[in-house]
Parts: C-alpha cells; structure tokens; sequence
C-alpha cells in the first residue's frame, strides 16, 4: 500500500491573510482534487498540485470545498465543458458460465 507523503504547507482558506498568490497556469499538469481528513487531521480539505508544488486548502464545510475545487478547475481548464472528451465504458453481462458452482443462498 503506497503512503501519501504530507503536503509541504496548509494553508485556511478562512482566515484573510491566507494565500498571497498561487500560481495555475491553464495547462493539464494542475492537479486539483480533495483531500481526506485523515491525512491532514482536518476537515473538508483540498490540495492543488503544480509544477512549482502542492498546496492543501481547508474550507469550513464540504459544499465551500466543492466550490472551491470546481471554481478553480474552471480557471485552469476554461474551455473543459465546450470540449470532446473520450469515454471508455465497459459493460459485461453475463449469460452463461460454465464450471463455476451454483450461488448459494
């Protein structure tokens, strides 16, 4: 199992004075995603990974997160909803399977 290294810094998105600047450059090496609270020891948590580092955000609930997030991924990837994408779906039913016990129940 792969541990997850500690963010360098945590910074409040409560407080006034929190970030000075963050730079987010409109290319796909901005990593935007949330955290979980056991890895900061705090709620509602999210860090934005780029080419200068990682940077983890605390807001006060899961909704301001969310926003937060979806603010942010819309500044970095403007035109994201105007654009194709490609979706790999897989779906298998199976019909019939030989050799293999019958369920139990």
């Amino acid at each position: 199992m792969q541990r997850r290294r500690r963010c360098g810094s945590q910074e409040s998105l409560l407080s006034a004075g929190c970030v000075s600047s963050l730079e987010l450059r409109m290319d796909q090496s901005v990593i935007i995603k949330p955290v979980h609270s056991s890895l900061l020891g705090q709620d509602y948590c999210f860090e934005v990974t780029t080419s200068t580092g990682t940077k983890c955000f605390s807001c006060r609930s899961a909704a301001e997160r969310d926003k937060w997030m979806e603010n942010l991924r819309r500044a970095v990837h403007p035109n994201k909803d105007n654009s194709r994408r490609l979706e790999n779906v897989l779906t298998v039913w199976v019909v019939e399977a030989k050799d293999l016990p019958a369920k139990k129940r």
